[in-house]
């Protein structure tokens, strides 16, 4: 059993992706659960939908390898693949799984119309709630209707990096298929299942964007045209309008990213193969983006949230900084501040100490002036002596305070 890091590689990093994709869309699905308000209001309750179907295609994907039947190749040069446990079951399992992921992109969709019945044509939730059980009975009847046939059509299989539309060897065989015909009624399958419904979604998508950024631009050109007593409200409508706008593009941004590699591969043609460079970056971009659809989602529903946070965190950081370099330079000056006064007291110190042996130095010398004519020879040597003695030891005092 020889498999190449590049085939490990491959069969872990959706183990990793699909595992933050769930924690992703679990958060999201909790937060929103847990908050009556939010519970309330058609934009969180689709945003909820689509969590829980990206919750179902992104366990799908983290299982990558696992539910693959051991042994069973399709084109790569090991006949193995990385802990490969499962069997014809599982293997159907989670390619219903994956292909049932489709259905995120439908609430995809209906999100986008959510935006746009609000801000283009102004409608309220009163009536987005009247009209919300068939954006819901829509995207979910689509996603079913693309997913449920290939449990009858058999063309659920392994596809090398996970279980997928693929092609069934088995019953090619007893339909007296070629090889070439049983690979292209797997790619058909593909595109009639999967690759056109999404592109459909994606220029949808794409259309709807651009219908939103042209209603903010007509809305920002009437803006020069208000009256003063009508321009504070609407001006407010319009900063709305474009947080809104900018919001569902950051939906769309995530979407692409999730989806284009994947379907970008089925637009060349190309088998791709892990085992020379180019293939390798290809496969690998495809199992990074693919499951992440989740995790990207978390961070464009928090997305202003986290911009607050991040900007409160920046405002902090340099209001310590300010605060150190502040306390920093007041310690300076107060420690020169010290450093000079101590200086000075010490200056003060010897100062006092010679004036004082001075005025030391002067009373003892003065009676020896007058000891030659008062006091014998022997008294004024004494004298003398204790004032030589006094004399040493104020110049002592001088060198050690000076």
């Amino acid at each position: 059993m020889s498999l190449t890091s590049r085939e490990v590689a491959i069969a872990i990093v959706p183990k990793i992706t699909g595992g933050l994709s769930i924690a992703g869309s679990g958060w999201i699905s909790c937060q929103i659960l847990a908050d009556p308000k939010k519970r309330h209001k058609t934009y969180h309750r689709l945003v909820l939908l689509m969590s829980l179907c990206d919750l179902v295609s992104s366990f799908s994907y983290f299982l990558s390898t696992w539910p693959i039947p051991q042994g069973v190749n399709q084109g790569w040069k090991s006949p193995y693949h990385f802990h490969a446990v499962g069997n014809a079951a599982t293997c159907t399992a989670q390619g219903f799984g994956i292909q049932l992921g489709v259905t995120t992109a439908f609430f995809n969709i209906m999100l986008a119309l959510h935006y746009l019945l609000v801000i283009k044509y102004n409608y309220t939730e009163s009536f987005l709630q009247k009209k919300e059980r068939y954006m819901w009975a829509i995207a979910l009847t689509l996603g079913l209707a693309l997913s449920v046939p290939g449990l009858f059509l058999q063309m659920y299989g392994n596809t090398n990096l996970w279980c997928w539309i693929s092609p069934s060897w088995d019953l090619c065989d007893q339909l007296g298929m070629t090889k070439d015909q049983c690979v292209s009624r797997a790619y058909n399958y593909r595109w009639a299942f999967y690759y056109a419904p999404l592109w459909t979604c994606i220029f949808l998508i794409t259309l709807s964007q651009l219908c939103l950024w042209w209603t903010v631009r007509q809305m920002e050109v009437k803006a020069s045209r208000w009256r003063f007593t009508s321009k504070q409200s609407k001006a407010r409508r319009l900063q709305q309008s474009r947080r809104v706008a900018i919001q569902a593009a950051w939906y769309m941004a995530g979407f692409i990213v999730t989806w284009l590699p994947y379907t970008a591969i089925a637009m060349t043609g190309k088998f791709f193969n892990p085992h020379d460079t180019t293939g390798f970056i290809v496969l690998l971009t495809v199992v990074i983006c693919q499951p992440s659809q989740g995790l990207i989602n978390v961070f464009v529903y928090h997305r202003q949230s986290l911009a607050r946070a991040s900007s409160r965190a920046v405002g902090s950081v340099g209001e310590s900084v300010k605060n150190i370099v502040q306390l920093a330079s007041h310690q300076s000056r107060k420690s020169w501040t010290s450093a000079a006064l101590q200086q000075n007291q010490q200056q003060q110190t010897l100062d006092q100490i010679r004036n004082e042996l001075q005025d030391v130095k002067l009373t003892i010398t003065e009676p020896r002036l007058f000891a030659d004519e008062e006091e014998p020879t022997n008294s004024v040597t004494e004298e003398g002596e204790k004032g030589d003695e006094v004399g040493d030891s104020s110049t002592d005092l001088i060198e050690i305070y000076d």
